[in-house]
Parts: structure tokens; sequence; C-alpha cells
């Protein structure tokens, strides 16, 4: 026989209820243990959280409700109270699109018990439109009688600096393999393509770190002058390559002398210059230079260089493994530089002996001997001197580029004085020739977002 409650099943129904209750208390009991272990849990999981970057969330999985603390909404750029009634959906809106399924996919594995926990980074878009990645983690704390999850806590951790330590060095160690690679390459290339696969470099480094221009200077033998010899600008930025030759070192004395010590230059911002350097400063500011960089190029210890990288629309902050990079990058310019000069001259030499066999005049020896001397200096004008022992005298036989007013002041030097004295000592001369030049006919320089100091015309006397 069987006797039925006079309630029906209302009594049945009550116990599912209690037991249903019962069991939600004691998962939270659970989750405040996990917590915690002594009784200022609130408390102790607040400061943990602040302490830690952490946002703690607590989804109800049946009606898609999401409960989420102030930590958690200021991790997107909102207060508690702006957010206002948050839903799982409205989850979704802010979690990047790539990372959606990553997510759908291990919570579905949680679910399946596949994993023991719910873990996954992803990418949550803050309120001013940047995306923060934060590390999404959670359990299921209440299952119904069938053991399916019904609520789920977890936290949301804030992993953004990380995130971007991990992708600048992912991008740092590809670079360096890549400028690696192309450093092999220069082994087998011939010194006139040396050139070329510089100004690939020059752009490859420019972009890198996303400069406006980028560029070589070469110095003079005696350090007198400086010239610009490869240039890359970027889109919008107009070339300055052909103004800067020539260019005297001796009005940037802090500049240079930072260079003499093989020191590179860094300047986030002009304004940071020291009062010292109050020349450079006003050369720089008056061709709008935000930020520059500066590495010297040597052969040895000894400078005869440097590689630059400036910005002209914003300023810039160099990071430290930008700089290391750019050293790494700067030597291996240099050892292409050292081998192009030194095949250069072996070249020149060769050619030279085979133009002398064949010349018909000694003034075709002299126009030979001058073009050898230019292609290796990189001078565009100079000139040949011839000793007259008999007259004590250093005469101007032969030149090519220079102006008629300086080749005529020029023509002739003494032995006792300082010019001729250097000539002899098989020195190269710097002269100054500008103000011999019809004001229509000198050299301007315009203006540049790199240090562009003068007006004035040198030249190289051989």
């Amino acid at each position: 026989m069987v006797i039925k409650s006079p309630y029906g099943n209302g009594m049945e129904h009550a116990h599912e209820q209690l037991r249903r209750e019962n069991e939600r208390l004691r998962m939270e009991l659970k989750l405040l243990r996990a917590q915690t272990c002594d009784g200022n849990a609130c408390q102790t999981l607040e400061m943990a959280a602040e302490a830690s970057r952490t946002g703690t969330w607590d989804w109800n999985i049946a009606t898609g409700e999401l409960r989420v603390d102030e930590r958690w909404a200021e991790m997107i750029g909102f207060t508690l109270s702006e957010l206002g009634h948050f839903t799982l959906d409205a989850w979704h809106e802010r979690c990047h699109p790539n990372d959606l399924e990553q997510s759908e996919r291990v919570l579905q594995e949680y679910f399946e018990g596949k994993r023991p926990l719910y873990e996954v980074e992803l990418r949550m878009l803050h309120r001013n439109g940047r995306w923060v990645w934060v590390v999404a983690r959670g359990k299921v704390f209440e299952r119904d009688c069938e053991g399916r999850p019904i609520r789920m806590v977890g936290s949301h951790h804030d992993i953004t600096e990380r995130k971007a330590a991990e992708e600048a060095l992912t991008r740092n160690i590809g670079f360096e393999r890549l400028i690696t690679a192309l450093s092999n390459r220069f082994i087998s290339l011939g010194f006139e393509e040396i050139d070329g696969m510089i100004m690939s470099i020059l752009q490859l480094i420019g972009e890198f770190v996303g400069a406006d221009r980028s560029y070589v200077f070469q110095f003079s033998d005696d350090l007198q002058l400086m010239d610009n010899t490869h240039e890359w600008c970027a889109e919008g930025t107009e070339p300055q390559i052909d103004a800067l030759k020539g260019l005297p070192t001796d009005i940037f004395p802090w500049w240079m002398e930072r260079i003499n010590r093989n020191e590179s230059i860094l300047l986030p911002r002009i304004e940071e210059l020291p009062l010292e350097a109050s020349a450079e400063r006003d050369i720089l500011e008056a061709q709008d230079i935000k930020s520059l960089i500066v590495i010297p190029l040597t052969s040895g210890a000894i400078p005869f260089g440097y590689i630059g990288f400036d910005t002209v629309h914003r300023e810039m902050e160099w990071q430290p493994d930008t700089v290391s990079i750019l050293k790494f990058a700067g030597g291996i310019i240099a050892n292409a530089l050292q081998r192009q000069r030194a095949e250069q001259c072996i070249q020149a030499e060769l050619d030279l002996a085979i133009k002398l066999n064949t010349s018909t005049s000694f003034q075709e020896t002299l126009a030979f001997s001058l073009h050898a001397a230019m292609s290796v200096s990189g001078m565009d004008c100079g000139g040949v001197y011839l000793v007259n022992k008999n007259e004590k005298t250093i005469t101007l036989a032969y030149h090519e580029g220079l102006p008629d007013a300086f080749a005529r002041e020029a023509a002739c030097y003494p032995f006792d004085s300082e010019n001729a004295r250097i000539i002899q000592e098989g020195k190269p001369i710097y002269q100054q020739f500008s103000r011999l030049l019809s004001t229509e006919k000198r050299r301007s320089v315009p203006k540049t977002s790199r240090p562009s100091p003068s007006s004035r015309s040198f030249t190289r006397e051989r």
C-alpha cells in the first residue's frame, strides 16, 4: 500500500529547495575559505585584489548576470555605478573578437572536465579605446541537482605591462635576427653594393624605432668636417642629404666631445640639453627637431662618423633596449663602411696604376692622380701641388672643381708658410673659400630637421 502525503509533492519540493539552499551556502562557505584563512575575509580579499591589480567577478550562468567589483570596473575605465546592470553579453561586447572564440573554447573544455579551471589571456576594451590585457581565471562553485554549473566565480588580473614587455622582447629578438642576417649578407657584397645595403638598414631601423629620418655622417680625416653620406626619410619628410656636405664640426663642441668619447647622444626632448650645449640646442630647435639619438661609428677606438635618428613631428622616448639594438646596427654599418673604404682604396690604386701606364702627358697624369684621390676621399673638388725646390715654393699645378677666386689665392705658397708645411707632411688642408665667392654663387644650406650649422663652404687641397 502506498500512502500519499496530504501535501502531494509539496513536501518533496520543499525538501529539494532546502537541499539546494544548503548546497549554495556550503559552496559560498567554501569560496570564502578559499579566499582567506582568517576572519577578515572581505578586507583581506579587497587588499589582495588591490595590491595585485585583480578584479573579481561572479557569474550567474542561468540568468547571464555578471556581478563585478570596483577594481574590475576600473580595469576598463569605469566605476561600478557607471557599469550598472552588467551581463555576459556586455562582457562579450568588450572582449576582443580574436580572443572571444578561444575564451569560449577554454570555458567549454573546463565545463567538460578537461581542464582543472577556466584560465585564458584575453583583451578587454578600455573606455578610452585601448585594449587591456587580462588573465581571466574562474571556477564553478555551484551546480544544480543534475550537476550542471549554475554559478561561477573568478577574477581578472591586469597583465598589460607584462604583455607589452613580452611583445617588445619578441619584436627585438626578431629585429636582431634580421640585422644579423643582413650583416651576414655584407660579407658577400661587393664594395659598390654596400651603399645600397646601408640604405636598406637605415630604412629598417628608422621604421623600427619610429623615426622620421635616419642617416649616416662621416668625418674628414682630421675631424674638421662632416658629410651626410646616407639618408632615409619617412613618407612626408623632406630629404636633406644634399644640403649637409662639408659641415664644420667645430660648431658642435658639446656634440663632438661625446662622439670623440664614443658616447651615444640620447635626447627624448631637445630642451633637456644642458647649458653648455646651448649652441647645439639653438640649432636643433631652429630645425624643429623634437627628439634624436646618435650612435658613434668607430674604427677601433677612433670615431669616423655616426648614425642618427630624429623625429620632427613628436617627441620620442628612446628605450634602453632600442639603444642596444641601434649600437649593434651601428657596429655593422661601421664595419661595412670601413671595408668599403679599404676596398675602394685598393681599387683606386689598381685603376690609377692602369691609367698611369696609358698616360700620354704629364697633365693627364696629374688628372688621373687627382681623380683617384677625390674618389677615395669623397671630395668633389681638389688640387695637386708641385714642389719647386729652386724657388722654394709649392704651386697649384692642376685642380678640378675649385672656384677661380680660390685657385688664384691658393695658387702658390712659400716653403715657410703653414700651408706648405702641412702639404709637405702629407696632411689634407681644409680651406674656407666662401668669402672668395660672389654672393650669388655662395652655397646656402636650407632649413633641415638636423643640425645644419651654416652656409660656409670648405674644400680639401691635395
